[in-house]
């Protein structure tokens, strides 16, 4: 007779969509507030729970724990604590560059220096771009990929949210990832975000 094998608990598991992981339910309801308290103006609170996230992604090994930290940075540069915001921009580059993700580099960096401009942080933005100067090898930055510092272009016809429709996080087609031409990479969970209907 045949010994029946004892049954094995069942493994919670993560839904992958377009190749990434998609952490359902376990920081929805955590980005969804995080996003609430940056709309209604209450940048530190925001910036700090966006920093408790990406340190919880950063344990976890979740792949958007950078961009929780470059979130968390511009909470804190809105609320006039220049200083960590500083910081947090500095710690998500620096995980993007141990990674190596030097696309990710290149768009993220651009677009900070370009808005601490815009919001008179001259002498930051020099910083951030010396510590992109410093860190990125000079074989990346002279790649062709450095100097276009582009990515997917949209289709004309493509229409976007104007906001995740899990996180609630804003989707900006000039700065967030784009999986396909038709398609965005949500910055701060991960999911697809396609056409808005």
């Amino acid at each position: 007779m045949f010994r029946k094998r004892p049954l094995r608990p069942v493994r919670p598991f993560n839904r992958w969509i377009a190749g990434r992981p998609i952490y359902q339910n376990q920081f929805s309801p955590e980005i969804k507030e995080a996003h609430r308290l940056f709309d209604s103006g209450d940048f530190i609170k925001s910036g700090q729970l966006f920093l408790e996230l990406a340190e919880k992604a950063l344990e976890k090994g979740i792949p958007q724990a950078p961009n929780l930290f470059l979130k968390s940075a511009a909470c804190f540069l809105r609320g006039e604590e220049n200083e960590k915001g500083e910081q947090l921009i500095i710690r998500g580059l620096n995980l993007f560059a141990q990674r190596k993700q030097w696309r990710k580099i290149i768009i993220s960096s651009s677009i900070t220096i370009n808005k601490l401009r815009d919001i008179g942080q001259q002498d930051m933005a020099k910083r951030i771009g010396n510590w992109v100067e410093g860190n990125v090898p000079d074989e990346i930055r002279q790649s062709d990929e450095w100097k276009k510092a582009g990515g997917l272009k949209p289709r004309s016809e493509t229409k976007l949210p104007d906001k995740c429709q899990i996180c609630g996080g804003q989707v900006d087609p000039k700065e967030i990832e784009w999986f396909n031409s038709d398609a965005v990479i949500c910055s701060f969970f991960g999911c697809r975000i396609s056409n808005a209907t």
